[in-house]
């Protein structure tokens, strides 16, 4: 429909029309399909924009095509796209448009955790923060501020500076009264808990946070906080308990509709458990309900991942070889250049498994040479 209405206000001459089509095509690409034609159109309003002088709308193309840029997922995009989005940033501040910059810190915030610059992503995500709590509402907003601002110190291994993070947003969420943020602070908490292996307090704020959704019917942050304890369970190996967990986020979802992407990601939660138990037959139908949701949300990368837990399921075969194989080629359609290396990975664990050792090592060779070429550091050093 959006490309349709492209065509008609190209024949109309209507040049602003065109060009807020052209934004609502990049929107439909999605974050991890059509990453190129996403960027060409992103690009294409901006140039639109600019020429007609209408600083609002270049303001989110360029946040369009910084976002765009890195989706390209490559590690020197991060750059590029880094300065574009700074750009935005200063549109918006000429603008006086404090949602905006708010939303805009936390995207350079999120960029520099990604190009691995943790300690770049801190006084943003603190930005950022800052305005979506003098600006009110967003509370989804405000939480991925607060989380950026949490991963950012645990990547700089500052546990106790992310865990009194956490326990602040929690803490300004209570005092403001606003339920919705309270429970997504909780669910942050108890993450927070668990990267600090402290399941017993992440338990217990799971705990506290479902007292809340129960008390406002949020179903859909009651399953997502299902998933949380199920993770906090498998910590603790209890896996019946774990299992519970997460069949019950399962229902909750389904009954909900629409929530194709949290179920696929629910299932993979639950095939995993059920490889602890091994259960393989159960494990292989919850992965396969898995894929199938993932199919229906258009999740690539979900897809992917998904296939790569069957190939492990069907052991040392060429069946395994096969499906591996058909998550790699998924994930270099898509461009995801660092799950390209997972699905690499993979592959060189089954031919180990299969004993073919010359095809691991050959394998092993292109990850860590694509890992490389694409500037990922960390993960090259892993290979």
């Amino acid at each position: 429909a959006a490309q349709e209405a492209r065509t008609l206000y190209q024949k109309l001459g209507d040049r602003k029309m065109e060009a807020m089509s052209l934004l609502t095509i990049v929107a439909a690409h999605g974050p991890t399909r059509h990453k190129q034609e996403a960027l060409d159109c992103a690009q294409q309003a901006l140039a639109a924009f600019r020429e007609l002088g209408d600083k609002p709308n270049q303001a989110k193309a360029l946040h369009a095509v910084a976002q765009a840029r890195v989706t390209s997922d490559s590690f020197g995009t991060y750059s590029e796209a880094l300065q574009v989005a700074k750009d935005a940033l200063a549109l918006y501040e000429e603008l006086d448009d404090k949602r905006q910059q708010a939303q805009q810190l936390l995207s350079i915030a999120g960029m520099n955790l990604e190009r691995e610059a943790p300690e770049q992503a801190i006084p943003p995500a603190k930005q950022a923060i800052q305005l979506f709590r003098q600006i009110g509402r967003d509370a989804g907003a405000q939480t991925a501020a607060v989380s950026t601002l949490v991963q950012a110190h645990q990547a700089m291994d500052e546990d106790s500076a992310a865990l009194n993070t956490a326990t602040e947003g929690l803490a300004w969420s209570q005092n403001s009264g606003d339920k919705m943020q309270e429970v997504l602070m909780h669910d942050l908490l108890a993450h927070t808990h668990l990267k600090n292996d402290d399941v017993d307090a992440a338990i217990s704020s799971v705990k506290e946070g479902l007292a809340i959704t129960t008390e406002v019917q949020d179903k859909e942050s009651e399953a997502r906080l299902k998933l949380t304890m199920c993770q906090a369970l498998v910590k603790q190996n209890n896996t019946n308990a774990a299992l519970k967990s997460v069949n019950e986020a399962i229902a909750l979802l389904k009954s909900l509709g629409g929530m194709d992407r949290d179920l696929g990601t629910a299932y993979h939660m639950q095939a995993d458990v059920l490889c602890m138990t091994e259960d393989l037959e159960g494990a292989m139908e919850a992965a396969l309900n898995a894929q199938e949701s993932f199919q229906e949300a258009e999740d690539i990368n979900g897809q992917g991942t998904v296939q790569l837990l069957i190939a492990g399921l069907n052991g040392a075969s060429t069946e395994a070889i096969s499906t591996a194989t058909g998550a790699l080629e998924l994930f270099k359609r898509a461009g995801e250049t660092r799950l390209e290396g997972l699905a690499l990975n993979a592959l060189v664990d089954i031919n180990m498994a299969c004993k073919d050792f010359d095809k691991a090592l050959d394998l092993a060779t292109v990850r860590r040479n694509l890992l490389k070429e694409a500037g990922y550091r960390r993960e090259e050093a892993r290979s």
